[in-house]
């Protein structure tokens, strides 16, 4: 009876996840095959980069890119991110430096 139950389901089933973030940053981003970890370090620049736009995008364009910096190499704790996302973040937050000088 399980079988059949299990065989409709239209989502993957988590399997040996044992705790929240193993849940929430590698089982989610294995079920997406790596879309939850770019749409997590894109949402951790684009928001920050939207949100302080009014005051001076420069300095909006430097501290969106250090918070991308900072979401990717959290993320590598879990092995979600390859080291393109922290080759780019950490050009973008060395041109955020250069820009801002």
């Amino acid at each position: 009876m399980t079988e059949h139950i299990n065989s409709s389901l239209i989502y993957e089933q988590p399997t040996n996840v044992d705790s929240s973030p193993g849940f929430f940053i590698s089982f989610l981003d294995q079920a997406s095959n790596g879309a939850w970890s770019l749409t997590l370090v894109g949402l951790s620049f684009g928001i920050p980069f939207m949100a302080l736009q009014a005051y001076n995008p420069r300095e909006a364009f430097a501290a969106a890119s250090f918070n991308m910096l900072v979401t990717v190499i959290l993320l590598s704790v879990f092995g979600v991110v390859g080291s393109f996302l922290y080759t780019l973040a950490v050009v973008m937050v060395g041109l955020g430096v250069v820009i801002n000088r």
